[in-house]
């Protein structure tokens, strides 16, 4: 971590148990969109890039079983720019 926070002390500043902030780091659980800014404040990261790549992780967990993935990437992204 960036900020040099130790996990239970993120955990306390976003209001989790420590064993959940662990179980979301090893992606077991899914972070809340509600805590992407005070993590991005806390780590000192830039929120954007967080949120894109939550809402990246997000998509991929959707469809990572899914044999037409692929195409249905790309169709929602044709879709989605068509817009």
């Amino acid at each position: 971590m960036s900020a040099n926070l130790l996990q239970r002390q993120l955990a306390h500043k976003l209001d989790l148990d420590p064993a959940v902030l662990s179980r979301m780091e090893r992606e077991s659980r899914a972070f809340r969109r509600e805590h992407l800014n005070l993590i991005a404040t806390q780590l000192k990261v830039d929120f954007s890039t967080l949120e894109r790549l939550w809402l990246a992780d997000r998509v991929l967990h959707l469809i990572e079983n899914e044999h037409q993935a692929q195409a249905a990437l790309e169709l929602a992204l044709k879709t989605y720019i068509n817009r």
